[in-house]
């Protein structure tokens, strides 16, 4: 039995309660599903903006195609759009969303928020939410699918991956049972950052981006496919969202890819 299911119908009340006018999506709510974001990808049928919610996932992932734990007291959630065929970079995304997350969570008297390069939210330098951020190309068209991982509440410890310090809101003023409220808070936040996303790029979203910017000034590395490539000073990002290292006294650009930035311990 779930702790505290999440509805269909609770989202909507929600939603209902934000006043939203346009862009309202169809909302798909399960009890368990494989991965929300594969879910989407699978349904891309039409124009209609959708809304995916798990209760639990059995297959979420992240970034890179490892695997996102998402058990019973979190949310999970995708959305999609269709997007211009000629946009061929979406790598600012998760900049923006993760960005929207910590807007939402500040609002909701979390403290000790911040965003990490390109796609994790932190609290305190531990893990409480990620975005993954994936396209589909069908017919000529191309879809966008933005995926959210947050952690209302996790597990005992004991049950978690030992190579990754997670957090959660436990302790915080959000319970449970605020989870619809949140997911259409955050999902309407999301929706009005991405239009604006669309139409102004992300050079608007970068001072606040690097206000929040948890690794800023730190010495850090980059590490891809197990190997330390790259360490210097982690000096936030361009106007495209690529990622600023100080390395010496140069200062290199970074695309997100498959790379991971790593505190220099």
């Amino acid at each position: 039995m779930l702790v505290s299911e999440i509805t269909k119908e609770g989202i909507q009340v929600e939603m209902d309660r934000l006043g939203l006018s346009e862009s309202v999506p169809e909302i798909f709510v399960f009890e368990e599903l494989g991965s929300t974001n594969q879910w989407l990808i699978d349904h891309l049928k039409d124009d209609q903006l959708k809304l995916c919610v798990a209760n639990v996932q059995t297959e979420g992932r992240g970034r890179g195609g490892r695997s996102w734990l998402s058990p019973d007291g979190g949310i999970y959630l995708s959305f999609n759009y269709r997007v211009s065929p000629h946009i061929s970079d979406f790598s600012a995304v998760s900049l923006v969303i993760g960005l929207v997350l910590v807007r939402v969570m500040r609002s909701e008297g979390v403290k000790n928020v911040g965003v990490k390069w390109p796609n994790d939210i932190l609290i305190g330098g531990s893990k409480l939410a990620g975005v993954l951020i994936e396209t589909k190309k069908i017919n000529g068209c191309v879809w966008l699918v933005i995926g959210i991982g947050l952690n209302t509440r996790m597990p005992d410890s004991s049950n978690l991956p030992e190579d990754i310090n997670w957090a959660d809101l436990t302790g915080q003023c959000i319970g449970l049972d605020d989870r619809e409220r949140l997911i259409a808070l955050i999902f309407n936040e999301c929706n009005k950052a991405m239009l604006q996303f669309f139409k102004e790029g992300f050079g608007v979203f970068r001072d606040e981006w690097m206000r929040f910017d948890a690794y800023s000034g730190k010495s850090v590395n980059i590490v891809d496919q197990g190997k330390v490539t790259l360490s210097g000073i982690e000096a936030g990002v361009d106007m495209q969202g690529m990622l600023q290292v100080l390395s010496g006294s140069e200062l290199i650009k970074i695309h997100s890819g498959e790379v991971s930035l790593r505190i220099n311990a």
